[in-house]
């Protein structure tokens, strides 16, 4: 499987790509940074995108406990 830009990431994890923005923030996620000129692009691998499956299993855990 290839590298994946944070859009796609949270395409197939079918949540919202600030999720992840605010994962990689918090330093959970450290997925890769390519620069192309001026621009630079986040690129998930397989093995980041598992680890935000799980972080992502763990939230809705904590939000049913909640109710």
């Amino acid at each position: 499987m290839k590298t994946l830009t944070r859009r796609q990431t949270a395409r197939k994890l079918n949540t919202n790509h600030l999720r992840l923005y605010y994962w990689e923030q918090k330093g959970l996620l450290k997925p890769k940074r390519i620069e192309v000129g001026n621009r630079i692009l986040i690129a998930y691998s397989p093995e980041i995108l598992e680890k935000a499956r799980k972080l992502l299993s763990r939230d809705h855990r904590r939000k049913r406990k909640k109710k």
